[in-house]
């Protein structure tokens, strides 16, 4: 899993190369990808009694593969799933306009502390060191989420939130509604 992780990180983090202006743009439906990223989730959250409650009522398109967005999705859900108190609830919300499409994700957990904070998007930075592979995963999921973002020139942010928890920001741009794109499908999950 952590090779597969990394040639992922490695992969996204190649320059993109245009064959010529003809080629087809990958793109997806965020909102779409969001509710795939929550159902995969669900699990996690029943085992830890946490309601996932999500605004994504608006229609946005990204210029992101669906894989790779649902990518960013399930491993923003799962860090704010795994950092969030037992029957606490995360909110995803969902906003767009012409150029530009916001995703957020608020957790009641523990929050960033200050001092991990520059390093959270480093690979294999896990801020708590008693945190284990087994319990903690690879420490590349916010480096893939960052690649992702930074691929199409996006961004992701990780702040405190002021009435506690995480509050993580992506902004990515949006896609022009006339461009061709690929629908989603769902991955299959293996057991």
């Amino acid at each position: 899993m952590t090779v597969q992780k990394m040639l992922t990180l490695a992969r996204l983090q190649q320059p993109v190369e245009h064959k010529n202006s003809r080629s087809v743009v990958p793109s997806c439906s965020l909102r779409d990808v969001i509710e795939e990223a929550v159902h995969q989730s669900k699990p996690l959250a029943e085992l830890k009694a946490i309601e996932v409650r999500t605004d994504i009522s608006v229609q946005a398109r990204i210029p992101i593969d669906s894989r790779d967005a649902l990518l960013l999705c399930s491993n923003i859900l799962l860090n704010a799933l795994q950092h969030s108190t037992e029957g606490s609830t995360v909110w995803m919300t969902l906003a767009s306009d012409e150029q530009s499409v916001q995703l957020t994700v608020q957790d009641q957990g523990e929050g960033v502390s200050e001092e991990d904070r520059p390093h959270v998007f480093e690979p294999f930075y896990r801020g708590d060191p008693s945190r284990s592979r087994k319990s903690g995963g690879t420490g590349l999921g916010l480096s893939i989420c960052k690649a992702i973002c930074e691929r199409v020139g996006g961004s992701i942010e990780i702040k405190n939130h002021a009435a506690g928890g995480t509050l993580v920001t992506v902004a990515l741009p949006a896609q022009p509604s006339a461009a061709e794109s690929v629908p989603f499908a769902p991955m299959k999950v293996r057991s």
